[in-house]
């Protein structure tokens, strides 16, 4: 995808996106995680990070970073990890989420294969729906092995959930944890 089709809004975030990987040897497992407003703590899915202490962080800019996990929370799978000494870019969490809709369309930026942070573009094509107790957007987006822990926003910006993954084995229908469940994950941190 060509980064003329994402608004300058949204490409203003990726800076605070990365790549993720986890486990020795090769190949390495990458997923996507992104910092948040508060120094030096990450944001991902948790089903990625679980049963691992230390995960290793590279900036769009190349620069490698450890990271350590901070919490996880398998029922709403979402995990926050803190780099030690960050002081770059961040993803506020806190703008108004309520510009969610249906057909509207979406942006964020996954992690791909060695190929760092690249754009995702797609619409919401439902309303929430829940997974158990647990409520998702459902998207159309063309998601790839790596998108996992990506940020989702609108075309203004605003940070509207993270990418949990595709439904059912599917490439091209994804779900997306809402913005208000990660802010209550982000706020049970007990670190405002």
């Amino acid at each position: 995808m060509d980064d003329n089709q994402i608004p300058v809004a949204v490409l203003k975030k990726i800076g605070a996106v990365v790549c993720l990987r986890v486990g020795s040897g090769e190949p390495a497992y990458s997923f996507t995680g992104f910092f948040t407003g508060r120094q030096g703590l990450l944001l991902t899915v948790a089903r990625e990070v679980s049963g691992h202490e230390v995960v290793r962080v590279l900036s769009a800019k190349g620069v490698a970073a450890e990271g350590r996990i901070l919490k996880l929370d398998l029922e709403n799978d979402l995990a926050v990890i803190k780099v030690q000494g960050y002081q770059g870019a961040s993803i506020s969490l806190e703008d108004d989420r309520s510009k969610v809709h249906i057909g509207g369309p979406v942006f964020g930026f996954g992690c791909r294969e060695d190929q760092g942070a690249t754009p995702l573009r797609g619409t919401i094509n439902g309303p929430v729906r829940r997974v158990g107790k647990f409520p998702f957007w459902q998207m159309s987006m063309e998601l790839v092995p790596g998108s996992s822990g990506a940020p989702v926003f609108d075309s203004e910006g605003y940070f509207l959930g993270v990418v949990k993954g595709s439904y059912l084995g599917t490439k091209n229908v994804g779900l997306l944890i809402p913005a208000d469940t990660v802010v209550r994950f982000m706020s049970s941190l007990g670190l405002e």
